[in-house]
């Protein structure tokens, strides 16, 4: 079983947008998921594709209710976002239960993670879109995990050099605590992909990665556990390439959160690099009222140097709602947004941002709060923007169907 640490409480997330310059940023439900044949439970974002098209994941639906993966079509002439299932997870070979969004190479070609059948210990495969828009993706195993080498892959696989793909799993490896893995293509087609161990974790390192990856410079990848660390409270890590003769890849942990003001617990959050190459994160814990806190992470003047923790913004006022569960977003003018699980007016959860001040201070701003009704509710997943800054998301639920919605925020 993937591993995860939702409860019916905590099954919200919203989204994000860009400047506030030109006026309020406008909400829009794109597609009413209005019946389980159009997917359920949406647990993860959508990456944006070829054409304006938007891709993710329904944990469950589809023709055998084991889950699908979907792609949405802009308008044309005026019309309206048109859903498409581009694959009918079957429980059998292919998985079943698809948790994480996908991550996508320069082809376009779509790779993620899913439950294997039996109970095992997940399995990595990937999705290439027809060239026509609707039709059905070709669906590929591409490697099934079996303990020692991860056991509940989470997150989306991020593509590096070569088409290797790289990610992390919540279990397994030599402590049961989590893995970082790397899976090479083959050399040839139809051969094996290659799987390895970039590292276990062991606990005073971290324990239990449930974030995906986030590439940085230099092929190295940053990432966060939910518990582990000398405060037990999770950390954030870096995971970097051989360097000199060295044949192995280097876990740092670059910050160990106390529980405390610095938060606890980042959960589904990994982090986001912003283009100062600063971290910016959110736990879903901790802070002054213990409902979570956005923070940043600078890195150091000196190489080897301790990267320093900047408490941005810390929930649960009463105002602003509480427990961020996924990773905020940061705009090209600077802004952060993000989402909470909790509160907001209508206690479904809302969309924050964070403007940046003089003086490296952040002014605090509702962005939308969902009622429920037909701009959906209980949003959860990764949110992700387009070149022209256009943010999207989906919702878990929503006041018409109750199967849930996906949504833009246009600034």
């Amino acid at each position: 079983m993937q591993f995860r640490f939702l409860t019916a409480g905590l099954i919200s997330m919203a989204l994000a947008s860009p400047a506030f310059s030109s006026g309020a940023p406008t909400y829009q439900v794109l597609h009413d998921f209005r019946t389980e044949a159009d997917g359920a439970s949406l647990a993860s974002g959508v990456v944006t594709g070829v054409g304006g098209r938007l891709y993710g994941v329904a944990r469950a639906g589809g023709s055998s209710n084991d889950g699908l993966a979907y792609s949405l079509s802009p308008p044309t002439n005026g019309g309206k976002w048109r859903e498409h299932v581009i694959h009918n997870f079957s429980g059998g070979t292919d998985g079943a239960f698809p948790y994480s969004g996908f991550g996508m190479d320069a082809a376009g070609t779509l790779y993620a993670n899913v439950l294997a059948p039996g109970g095992s210990q997940g399995i990595i495969y990937s999705l290439t879109p027809s060239k026509k828009s609707g039709s059905t993706s070709t669906e590929n195993t591409l490697f099934t995990f079996n303990g020692t080498d991860g056991d509940g892959p989470e997150g989306a696989p991020v593509v590096g050099t070569g088409g290797a793909l790289y990610g992390v799993t919540v279990f397994g490896g030599t402590a049961n605590q989590g893995v970082i893995y790397q899976l090479t293509p083959p050399a040839a087609p139809n051969d094996a992909w290659t799987a390895t161990v970039l590292h276990s974790f062991s606990g005073a390192d971290g324990k239990f990665p449930q974030a995906g990856l986030t590439a940085g410079p230099n092929g190295v990848f940053y990432g966060t556990t939910t518990g582990g660390g000398s405060g037990t409270g999770g950390v954030v890590f870096q995971i970097s390439p051989p360097r000199g003769k060295s044949k192995m890849w280097t876990e740092t942990v670059l910050h160990a959160f106390a529980g405390g003001s610095d938060g606890f617990n980042p959960f589904d959050s990994g982090v986001t690099v912003d283009p100062s190459g600063a971290l910016i994160g959110a736990t879903l814990q901790g802070g002054s009222f213990n409902e979570g806190v956005t923070y940043r992470l600078t890195p150091p003047v000196k190489r080897g140097g301790a990267w320093t923790e900047t408490v941005l913004h810390t929930f649960g006022d009463g105002a602003d709602g509480d427990e961020p569960l996924s990773r905020p977003v940061v705009a090209a003018d600077g802004t952060i947004y993000g989402t909470l699980s909790g509160g907001g007016s209508a206690g479904l959860g809302s969309v924050y941002a964070l403007v940046p001040q003089k003086g490296g201070t952040y002014t605090y701003q509702n962005v939308h709060a969902f009622t429920g009704g037909a701009d959906g509710g209980n949003p959860f997943g990764d949110l992700s923007i387009d070149q022209s800054g256009v943010i999207y998301g989906v919702t878990a639920g929503d006041g018409q169907s109750g199967v849930g919605t996906a949504f833009s925020v246009n600034p």
